[in-house]
């Protein structure tokens, strides 16, 4: 018998000495952003989340120095009065136990230590039989020869399981206290530490969440052993029993989840699930946690907007369809391509589908600016190659803001087959210029852009931009009929935000090993994809999108700031839209696909303009004159007379501001010509995705 008992332990010994050396809860650490004006020190960034495993256990890690006093007395009464005395098995509390179940009748007292709690739940499972209970106690004797008290009720507090709630697994208290209180650990009160306490014998029979007066029964029996033992006094018994426990409202866990879930997909690229759940790391993310709550908040804000709308029109049509539409947003510093906040839907507990790194959807119009850049890059291509300036060659035909389009029904011929799109209302303006094209969102003229340069040059562009390969030059990719992610817009219109710049978005600084060494620094360098003239034509082209164009509505929403943006609708919602120092992508549509049947500029733009508001709230600029887009050089801004397009005067009358390649401007006066019959600038706005 004390051979085998030898064996066991020395068997038991290996195992937990193992296990030891890799450390105890060595989860890696996430944490975002420190303030843009904090100077960057090793674990000051504030916590976001701790690195979960695939069976979707979450916890939050403390030191024993974090532990309130509070709670580990009503740990100890509820599980093992006598932690401090026995050496990891208690014979007298096994003895209790057997006593209490005879009498019951059914097995209602456990006879195990926490050491044996913190054995089973690190190397066993919860079998009930004779070897795995002697194997617990086995290890338990282990574990107080090789760890102190406090670290044994430290590994305790960070990894006992309490309960479940949304789609995780709840491991440890500092979890356990946000997830149902919504507050650190060191801002329990005594009636929470106690309910706490007293769920850890079956988290979900007395969970708080589903159970209240079941859990509220466990806690006043935690405090009535307290009381009994001289942890507490009658008053403070007295005030803890009267205490309404309120639970926190269920919400999207953590700061965000769907954007943890992003980082850590990212890690995993790099580094084995093993070694982020053992090996103690930090990680050093790019999230504005104030950004990520305004951008949930926003989410929210819109889609309730949304939900209204469609409402309304179910009602009015008699519709009994019920279905709720999702949505998404990224937001990312144009000049690094830093993510510093993600939404990636609205009921993560319901679906962990990310709708910004997952879901293909067609992009419509926010598509629509690569046909326009594409268009205009010609210009720039041409006087590139012959040194000379565009206008020197009456017929050379080159693409300016001032190109005038036709906007009529067509029909399209690619492959053999036809292509009849049609605006948004077939409604029709007839000629316009480009700049007034992409302003209105128009359909027809776009297709018509993209036709003359090339289908497959559009598609070029949209690769050189880092969007899929599945894109194809066809008629209708200008008006967007392919499937891109959120994520992939986002990339790619930083090219126009950026000076002509791709970087791609990343939410990743630095990986620090436990023993300080950085383990990888993620850097990103910026690809020029644009030259910087065509990229600031496209963003002053997008400014008077939302100046007087389709996207009127993010300044009848009150954001006043300079910022540049797109609407789009296919059968989603969306809005693309940039400042000079943050990239804002909003999305709204139905998971199955179906059509939203709302317009971009009543859907997303709602999200990203209250979302804008916010930000620039949190993060106000310290001079809003600094947020104007400069041109680079190479670029000309000229006045033109809106009634001929050529150099304005006072004399003629109205005019308005437009940018030029050097030396691709109008040569004319509006003295010397007629004017030009196109639409006046300031007629009311449409949306034509569709």
């Amino acid at each position: 018998m004390a051979a085998v008992a030898c064996f066991y332990y020395v068997r038991f010994a290996a195992l937990v000495d193992g296990r030891l050396s890799d450390g105890l809860n060595q989860n890696a650490r996430i944490y975002a952003a420190l303030p843009a004006d904090a100077q960057f020190q090793l674990d000051a960034s504030p916590l976001m989340a701790t690195f979960f495993d695939r069976s979707r256990a979450r916890r939050r890690v403390v030191e024993f120095t974090q532990i309130p006093d509070v709670l580990i007395k009503a740990i100890l009464s509820g599980e093992d009065r006598q932690f401090l005395n026995h050496h990891g098995v208690s014979p007298r509390r096994i003895a209790g136990a057997f006593v209490s179940n005879m009498r019951q009748g059914a097995r209602t007292q456990g006879g195990s230590t926490i050491t044996q709690q913190l054995a089973r739940s690190l190397f066993l499972n919860r079998e009930p039989t004779l070897r795995r209970k002697l194997s617990e106690a086995f290890i338990a004797v282990i574990l107080e020869t090789r760890l102190t008290k406090q670290q044994i009720l430290a590994a305790y507090i960070n990894e006992v399981y309490l309960g479940q709630r949304d789609s995780f697994a709840i491991h440890g208290f500092a979890e356990a206290s946000r997830d149902y209180f919504g507050k650190d650990l060191e801002d329990l009160t005594l009636s929470e530490a106690a309910m706490l306490a007293g769920i850890i014998p079956a988290p979900n029979t007395y969970s708080p969440v589903h159970h209240p007066d079941r859990a509220e029964i466990r806690r006043n029996l935690i405090l009535s052993i307290m009381l009994a033992s001289g942890d507490i006094t009658n008053a403070e018994y007295k005030q803890a029993l009267h205490e309404k426990l309120i639970i926190a409202p269920q919400s999207d866990p953590t700061e965000g989840q769907y954007l943890v879930d992003y980082i850590q997909e990212e890690l995993l690229q790099d580094f084995s699930e093993e070694t982020l759940m053992n090996d103690g790391m930090s990680v050093y993310t790019t999230v504005d946690l104030q950004l990520q709550k305004a951008a949930m908040d926003s989410v929210e804000y819109g889609l309730k907007l949304v939900n209204a709308e469609l409402g309304n029109r179910r009602k009015a049509s008699g519709s009994k369809e019920s279905a709720e539409p999702e949505a998404g947003l990224i937001a990312l510093d144009p000049a690094t391509g830093e993510i510093k906040a993600m939404v990636g839907g609205t009921r993560y507990g319901g679906s962990q589908y990310n709708r910004v790194t997952q879901a293909l959807r067609q992009p419509g119009s926010v598509f629509k600016p690569f046909v326009y850049a594409a268009a205009l890059e010609t210009a720039f291509q041409h006087s590139v190659q012959t040194g000379s300036s565009p206008y020197e060659e009456e017929s050379s035909g080159l693409i300016t803001p001032l190109t005038v389009l036709m906007d009529e029904p067509a029909v399209f011929n690619s492959g053999g087959k036809d292509y009849a799109p049609k605006n948004y209302k077939e409604h029709y303006l007839g000629a316009v210029t480009l700049r007034t094209a992409l302003q209105r969102s128009l359909n027809i003229p776009t297709v018509r852009l993209a036709q003359s340069i090339g289908y497959d040059r559009v598609v070029r562009l949209a690769l050189r931009l880092g969007m899929n390969p599945r894109i194809k030059g066809y008629p209708s990719v200008a008006l967007g009929a392919f499937e891109v992610t959120p994520i992939e817009i986002a990339g790619a219109y930083t090219a126009f935000a950026n000076g002509g710049q791709l970087v791609h978005p990343h939410a990743i600084r630095r990986v620090v090993a436990a023993d300080r060494r950085v383990l990888k620094t993620y850097e990103f360098q910026p690809q020029a994809v644009l030259s910087p003239q065509i990229a600031y034509l496209m963003t002053h082209l997008l400014e008077e999108v939302i100046n007087q164009g389709t996207g009127a509505g993010v300044r009848a929403r009150g954001f006043t700031l300079p910022a540049a943006g797109k609407t789009g609708t296919s059968r989603d919602g969306w809005f693309a839209g940039y400042t000079k120092d943050l990239l804002v992508i909003a999305w709204v549509g139905f998971d199955d696909g179906h059509d939203l049947n709302l317009e971009g500029a009543h859907s997303a733009l709602p999200i990203w303009a209250e979302f804008m508001k916010k930000a620039y709230q949190i993060h106000p600029p310290k001079d809003p004159a600094s947020m104007r887009f400069d041109p680079p050089q190479g670029i000309e801004m000229v006045s033109i007379d809106s009634a001929t397009l050529q150099r304005g005067d006072p004399e003629c009358g109205g005019s308005f501001i437009e940018a030029f390649l050097t030396g691709t401007a109008p040569a004319g006066s509006c003295l010397d010509l007629v004017p030009v019959e196109v639409p006046e600038e300031s007629s009311e706005p449409v949306d034509s995705t569709q």
